[in-house]
C-alpha cells in the first residue's frame, strides 16, 4: 500500500505507472558512473551522488547481462545510455523497468574512494550479481545488530529488566510474531493531502481512496477501489503491485536483522494511548538493507533511515514505528520521507490479534509536499475466492 501511495503522490504525471513523454522527461537517459551490479536481466550504476540508474538488458548481444559481466568488474567506471520505454515487469528479475540499454562504455579504472563507494553500495547485494570484484577488493564486512551505550537502567526503568535484555526479548518476540501474522480484511481509507513547499504547509485534499484489503502475511491485495467517489479498480491494478519491500511488517523485520546495519539504543520509558512502552532509537547508514526510493525513469536511491520503535512492556511486541529518511542528493526528486505507523489488538471472531491500525506518510519532493493518512477499520477473517470448473 505505501509504495502504491508514493507513486500517486509523489509521480503525479505517472498515475497509471507509465512514464509521460514531453516536458518532464526526455526520450533518452544516461548516466555516468561506477557499476555496481549486472544481473541476467539489468545493469546498475551509480551516480557519485549516489543515486542508482538502473535499465533493463537484452537477452543476447554485446549488451546481455553474460558478456557485460565477462568485459567489467565492480567499480568500473561507466557511460550508460539508454530508452525511456512504457514501465513493464520482468517477471524473471522480478522487477519493474522504464529504462532499456542501449549503449554501455568503459571510461576509466575507479579511484579509491570511487571503489569503496561502488563495493559498498546495497544494489552491489542483488540476487543474482553476476560482476566480480577486483582481485583483493572485498566487500565491507556485515554489521550486525548492536546496542550503544545504554543510560543507567535502575533509573530509568525501576524494577523492570535491563534495557539491552528487553530489547533482545523483542527481537525474539517480534521475529516469531512476524512468521505468524493471521490472514485477514479490513476497509482501508487513505487520504492524500498536498501544498506547495511553503511553511507552515497549506494542505488541500487531492486523492481519497477507498478500498477493502486483504492481507495474507506481508503481502496485500485490494478490491473495490473508490478513488474520489469513482471506481477505480482497472486503474489502480496498473500501479506497481505492493510487496514485502514496501509493508511495514518488513520494516519491522529490517530493524531487527543481524545481517542489517542497524544501531538500535534505548531512549525512554512512556505511555502511549493508555499502554506502557520502552521507547527504542534506531539508525542505518545510507545503502543499507532498507528499501531504496523512486526517483526519475530508472532511479533508485538507498537513503539513510533513522527513527524510533516502542514495544509494550507488557508482550514485549510492537505499538508503534516512525521513520524518516535523509541525505537525498538535491537532483533527486524526493528531497525527504517520513513515515508513522501505529498498532493494536483487535478483535477477530473469537481471536484477539496486533495488527495495524493507522498510517501516515509525509513526503516532499522538490516541488510539493503530500501527506497520506491511511486507517483500517472493520478487522474480519480473510476470505478467498475461486472458480472452479469441472470438465
Amino acid at each position: 500500500m505505501l509504495r502504491r501511495l508514493r507513486l500517486l503522490i509523489c509521480l503525479g504525471g505517472l498515475l497509471l505507472g507509465v512514464p509521460q513523454r514531453g516536458a518532464a522527461f526526455a526520450d533518452s537517459v544516461e548516466a555516468t558512473g561506477s557499476l555496481v551490479a549486472v544481473t541476467p536481466r539489468s545493469v546498475w550504476v551509480r551516480r557519485s551522488n549516489g543515486v542508482l540508474v538502473f535499465a533493463h538488458l537484452p537477452d543476447q548481444g554485446a549488451l546481455s547481462a553474460q558478456d557485460l559481466a565477462s568485459r567489467y568488474k565492480v567499480g568500473n567506471e561507466v557511460f550508460l545510455k539508454c530508452a525511456l520505454v512504457e514501465l513493464f515487469r520482468d517477471d524473471e528479475e522480478n522487477q519493474w523497468f522504464d529504462l532499456e540499454a542501449k549503449k554501455l562504455e568503459y571510461l576509466r579504472p575507479p579511484s579509491a574512494a570511487e571503489l569503496a563507494s561502488a563495493l559498498g553500495s546495497a544494489a552491489r547485494r542483488l540476487r543474482g550479481n553476476l560482476l566480480r570484484a577486483a582481485e583483493g577488493d572485498q566487500p565491507p564486512v556485515s554489521v550486525s545488530l548492536k546496542s550503544l551505550p545504554l543510560p543507567d537502567t535502575s533509573a530509568a526503568i525501576p524494577g523492570k529488566d535491563d534495557p539491552a535484555a528487553t530489547l533482545e526479548r523483542s527481537r525474539a518476540l517480534t521475529q516469531k510474531w512476524l512468521a505468524a501474522l493471521p490472514n485477514f480484511t479490513a476497509d482501508e481509507t487513505a487520504l492524500v493531502y498536498r501544498s506547495p513547499i511553503v511553511s507552515p504547509p497549506k494542505w488541500k485534499v487531492d486523492v481519497t481512496v477507498q478500498s477493502e484489503v486483504s492481507f495474507r502475511g506481508a503481502q496485500d491485495m485490494h478490491r473495490n477501489v473508490v478513488r474520489n467517489g469513482e471506481p477505480w479498480n482497472d486503474l489502480y491494478e496498473h500501479l506497481p503491485p505492493d510487496g514485502r519491500a514496501r509493508s511495514l511488517q518488513w520494516v519491522l523485520a529490517r530493524i531487527f536483522s543481524a545481517d542489517c546495519d542497524v544501531t538500535l539504543e534505548f531512549a525512554r520509558r512512556a505511555v502511549e494511548a493508555g499502554t506502557p512502552v520502552l521507547v527504542y532509537r534506531y539508525s542505518a547508514p545510507p545503502d543499507s538493507c532498507f528499501a531504496p526510493d523512486w526517483g526519475g525513469p530508472g532511479e533508485r536511491y538507498y537513503a539513510a533511515r533513522s527513527g524510533e520503535v516502542s514495544f509494550a512492556e507488557a508482550d514485549g511486541l510492537v505499538r508503534r514505528m516512525e521513520s524518516k529518511t535523509s541525505g537525498y542528493p538535491k537532483e533527486f526528486s524526493m528531497q525527504s520521507a517520513e513515515e508513522r505507523a501505529t498498532w493494536d489488538y483487535i478483535r477477530i471472531g473469537e481471536e484477539r490479534h496486533l495488527l495495524p491500525t493507522e498510517v501516515q506518510d509525509l513526503l516532499a519532493t522538490r516541488s510539493s509536499m503530500s501527506l497520506a493518512i491511511t486507517k483500517y477499520k472493520n478487522h474480519r477473517h480473510f476470505e478467498a475466492f475461486s472458480d472452479v470448473k469441472y470438465k
